[in-house]
């Protein structure tokens, strides 16, 4: 009986213990503090992280206003995608613009692994009708121009058009005058709502093959780094015309 009685009173005892809780949002995550007994103890709160997305770049700047965003949040604008947290330093919410690339740009891009190789009439096609609008009208023109002729010839040389097949055939192309070493074409590189209205100018190189009479379209890589530079600023610019007082930086959101 004591002994039972003793038990009793150590579960009343213990039932009796002032338990208090507190939480803590303003670190990475979260914490919970239990006191019990004189005695704290830490733990994350591990709450669910929310991930939204939205579809345009009115959308994107709707999204951040309802949220409130201002001093403490950050935008990152990148190649593929616009990232942001309403709250920099916490990070837990953000949401993001999802960029995705025009088939224009993606013909262009194709350029600098495999140039593209067509007789004058496929060049010309290409140019119309794989990229329309891109300001190319004048390329367009002077390739309906061009005419491969072989005529007997003892020269020996190579430069822009005119090649030396040997000492007594040499291929020529008629109109060579015509036909730039160089054009540049005015491409938009995002085809998502609100962004496609951001286009770089893309400097293509020209090469005649006369041998095989084909003419050749080239990019460097480069030029599509700087054209992607180019985009994201205009990008960023407009986006600090819509959220004037939150931090809009170039970079990818490591939000994992």
């Amino acid at each position: 009986m004591i002994a039972e009685a003793i038990r009793s009173i150590e579960e009343m005892a213990r039932r009796s213990r002032t338990i208090s809780i507190d939480v803590c949002d303003e670190v990475e995550g979260g914490k919970v503090f239990v006191t019990e007994g004189g005695e704290t103890k830490t733990f994350d709160r591990r709450l669910p992280k929310k991930r939204d997305e939205v579809d345009s770049v009115d959308d994107f700047v709707d999204y951040a206003n309802s949220v409130g965003m201002s001093e403490s949040g950050m935008v990152m604008v990148g190649y593929q995608a616009v990232c942001a947290t309403a709250d920099a330093n916490v990070r837990r919410n953000w949401f993001k613009l999802k960029l995705c690339t025009s088939k224009r740009w993606d013909r262009i891009i194709a350029l600098a692994s495999e140039p593209l190789k067509m007789d004058p009439a496929g060049a010309r096609r290409w140019l119309r009708l794989k990229m329309p609008g891109t300001g190319t009208g004048d390329m367009v023109k002077a390739l309906s121009k061009v005419d491969f002729d072989r005529r007997g010839s003892s020269s020996s040389r190579s430069e822009h058009g005119r090649e030396s097949l040997g000492k007594s055939v040499e291929a020529q192309v008629q109109q060579i005058e015509e036909i730039p070493e160089h054009f540049t074409a005015r491409v938009p590189i995002w085809n998502t709502p609100g962004a496609t209205h951001f286009v770089v100018d893309v400097d293509i190189t020209v090469h005649i093959d006369p041998q095989n009479e084909r003419i050749e379209f080239h990019v460097s890589e480069d030029s599509l780094s700087r054209a992607v530079f180019v985009a994201r600023e205009q990008l960023r610019g407009e986006l600090r015309s819509h959220l004037p007082e939150t931090p809009i930086v170039l970079g990818t959101f490591d939000h994992e």
